[in-house]
């Protein structure tokens, strides 16, 4: 019964922090906002838009007014709506959304490597509303027919924990490797990680730069790379090799991995894990990183983060960071449902694990304003109920499955028009 108490407190601990004045009068854009007594209150657009509604706007209002007034017949204009909520800065959102990486420690199985918690950083572009200030603001990507506004995001994702620890957006043309030391410069730590952590990087990221900063900041890092990198990564044989390198006066031991992948192509692995693992360990490990992948397929398909509720800059960094929120709360749900569903299907001699169906279990809290609206004691029926409906749908896990990935160009149009938006 802790991990329900522990959620409701965390719950009503958002609720509380984003209903009281001093946040009010912290996050809102001018003293004047926000001092009468009016339907959309401060709490009421923090509660609508953390709850990240992807129908259309107005039939997600209407729902959202219903529950919020129901002895009364209130209504709102998205109009009205989408002026209000200007007058919030999106820092209270990223604020919100730092604030859920405590939910970390309320994972009961953490997935550990050797004892070490592991981390991922990868970049992504999304699709913004094609306005001229989105384009202004986050720059755009041309090609032969037109221009397209598009972000760049970049996240230090928790994978023993499935917690988004810290995000940046910014314009379209920045550097990914700039967005990691950013991150890298931000003072993160994860409850419960037993060791150093190791991040995990792609083959876009080795740079003597980034390098530095991560054994400065005491980081283990594994990074797949190019055998043109270094003159003597390129030079190592396959299998385990060591080298050493100077960079801005410093020496620097680097382990590399060689192994020959089943298309014949070399796979470079670098690292400053100097623990007697075998190739095949950090093989293993590396793999590790499609979780990061997982995650924004996630927050894209599942989420529907490119859905965006508004057009403008501020809307859009609204809901980026709401998103973020929302997908590490639908992680936690997700580790007490799992751990459910191990316990009653220990022993029984079944073919494949069962895991909860994240789809499922995001449709119950995507779009669930009642998160934040309702007193604890209603709250804590809700989440055992939640968990109860995600823990009978089930997934079968099946190792070893692949599919082969399509170099399909993108469709110039974008997935989420805003005259053609959900309203089921």
């Amino acid at each position: 019964m802790d991990f329900y108490n522990n959620l409701n407190a965390f719950i009503s601990s958002v609720r509380q922090r984003f209903s009281s004045k001093e946040f009010c009068e912290t996050y809102r854009n001018s003293e004047n906002s926000f001092t009468r007594n009016r339907k959309l209150s401060f709490p009421a657009i923090f509660s609508f838009l953390l709850s990240c509604p992807n129908h259309t706007l107005a039939s997600d209002l209407d729902t959202f007014m219903t529950l919020a007034f129901p002895h009364k017949a209130v209504s709102v204009s998205k109009q009205a709506f989408s002026a209000s909520r200007r007058h919030i800065s999106d820092a209270a959102f990223q604020e919100i959304f730092r604030f859920s990486r405590s939910l970390a420690s309320m994972n009961s199985n953490p997935k550990l490597w050797h004892g070490h918690c592991v981390k991922a950083i990868d970049g992504t572009t999304f699709r913004l509303p094609n306005t001229p200030e989105n384009r202004k603001e986050f720059l755009a990507q041309k090609n032969q027919n037109a221009e397209y506004a598009m972000a760049k995001s970049s996240v230090l994702f928790d994978l023993s924990h499935d917690i988004i620890e810290d995000a940046i957006l910014s314009h379209c043309h920045e550097s990914e490797k700039n967005q990691a030391l950013t991150l890298l410069n931000h003072d993160i730590s994860t409850p419960g990680s037993r060791k150093r952590s190791i991040i995990l990087f792609d083959r876009g990221y080795p740079s003597r730069e980034l390098l530095r900063e991560l054994w400065h900041h005491n980081y283990l890092f594994l990074m797949r790379c190019s055998s043109s990198f270094l003159k003597k990564v390129n030079e190592a044989g396959e299998g385990d090799t060591i080298i050493t390198y100077f960079y801005k006066k410093e020496l620097f031991h680097l382990r590399v991995i060689k192994f020959l992948l089943p298309t014949g192509e070399m796979e470079v692995l670098i690292t400053n894990i100097m623990e007697p693992y075998s190739v095949e360990e950090f093989k293993d490990l590396y793999h590790w990183r499609w979780g990061i992948e997982g995650k924004y397929r996630e927050l894209k398909q599942q989420i529907k983060l490119e859905n965006f509720s508004g057009k403008k800059p501020i809307m859009i960094r609204q809901d980026f960071y709401a998103s973020l929120f929302m997908a590490n709360l639908i992680a936690v749900f997700k580790s007490q449902s799992d751990c459910l569903i191990l316990k009653s299907t220990q022993g029984r001699g079944l073919k494949y694990e069962y895991q909860t169906n994240r789809n499922f279990l995001t449709g119950l809290l995507v779009g669930n304003y009642q998160l934040f609206m309702k007193k604890e004691d209603w709250m804590l029926l809700k989440i055992t109920q939640i968990i109860n409906k995600a823990q009978k749908e089930r997934s079968p896990i099946r190792p070893g499955r692949s599919i082969e990935r399509s170099f399909r160009m993108p469709s110039k149009i974008s997935l989420y028009p805003s005259n053609l938006r959900c309203t089921i």
